[in-house]
């Protein structure tokens, strides 16, 4: 669930998701037509030769530093769930250790196991969906009204946290040229907002079913809570396998982002393919050392606020600058 929208838009919280889903839907098209337009060259050179060389050089760089950046708070961020609900007796260094080693053996194996992964928690994220319908007797339906009854600050406030909640689409740039079938990318983009868009809706309906509005704006971590009520005769702490499950859904985007800034790092120093193991450990190491830094959830929380408009800028103005870049280069459209 996205932190601070419900928080922000109340009940209504549902409504600004979509609105919020403009942001990647416009960032998708963006990146897939600036790529189109310059095909069969990689990111590096996509920036080299619309920017030229040093700038293309220094804005490849700064986009690798905002991934290992905000890759740093995703995985701090996970380490302190299970610190918190699983492991507290655990020194979260340890807990951080074990996650970037994770990171690291998985990207390390190059893009074809990073999308395994990602299609196989997909499946199991299907499988725990349906379980979060099994309290729902237990939610007040009065809890969604007043249904249409909107407050715009709130939620003006609320589609800048769902914004947030689509990040890390930008990192097409760098996949682009790994696609086969490029002319695919807009109906998996679309496909994939629209999954998304769904599974948010459907966490927050139900979420606020079963809390109510007031209950669920004092829980650190909705979702993880809701969980916590679900349980069979069976299984009566069913939570630990699904919060374990809910970490590893946490830590996937670190694969495919982390594996986005070792793939740049690797071309932009023309490093082969022998010691690609070796930058995907540098990228990963910094990720460890920058989630260290946050001295509690709190100052992560706030490092959040900071990073989610950095990535909103990264999503929507980093593509926009290089269509303006082609542009002003006289980069003819693609006949």
């Amino acid at each position: 669930m996205p932190r601070g929208l419900v928080d922000a838009a109340g009940q209504t919280a549902w409504m600004a998701l979509p609105i919020g889903a403009l942001v990647p839907l416009l960032s998708l098209f963006m990146i897939e037509r600036i790529c189109r337009r310059v095909p069969g060259v990689n990111f590096i050179e996509l920036n080299q030769r619309l920017l030229g060389k040093t700038a293309g050089f220094i804005m490849v760089m700064l986009f690798i530093l905002y991934i290992i950046v905000f890759e740093s708070i995703v995985i701090r961020t996970f380490a302190d769930v299970t610190k918190i609900y699983m492991l507290p007796a655990t020194p979260l260094w340890v807990i951080l250790l074990l996650v970037a080693f994770s990171v690291y053996y998985v990207i390390s194996k190059g893009s074809r196991v990073v999308a395994r992964i990602n299609e196989l928690i997909f499946y199991i994220l299907l499988i725990t969906l349906i379980i979060a319908l099994v309290p729902l007797p237990m939610g007040d339906y009065n809890n969604l009204l007043p249904l249409w009854e909107i407050d715009p600050a709130g939620l003006m406030k609320g589609v800048l946290y769902s914004a947030f909640a689509f990040e890390g689409l930008e990192i097409l740039l760098v996949i682009y040229s790994l696609v086969d079938k490029k002319e695919r990318i807009i109906k998996a983009g679309l496909t994939a907002i629209g999954i998304t868009l769904g599974v948010y809706i459907y966490i927050i309906i139900l979420g606020i079913l079963v809390f109510g509005l007031d209950l669920i704006k004092l829980l650190l971590w909705p979702g993880i809570y809701y969980y916590k009520t679900v349980s069979f005769t069976a299984f009566p702490r069913l939570e630990f396998f699904l919060l374990a499950f809910w970490i590893g859904l946490g830590a996937r985007p670190a694969f495919t982002m982390g594996f986005a800034a070792s793939l740049s790092l690797s071309q932009l120093f023309n490093i082969n393919d022998n010691r690609f193991h070796l930058v995907a450990l540098a990228a990963v190491t910094a990720m460890f050392g920058l989630a260290l830094i946050p001295g509690d959830i709190f100052a992560v929380f706030k490092i959040w606020d900071y990073v989610g408009l950095v990535a909103l800028a990264v999503s929507l103005l980093y593509p926009a600058g290089l269509h303006l870049a082609a542009f002003i280069g006289g980069l003819d459209h693609e006949k």
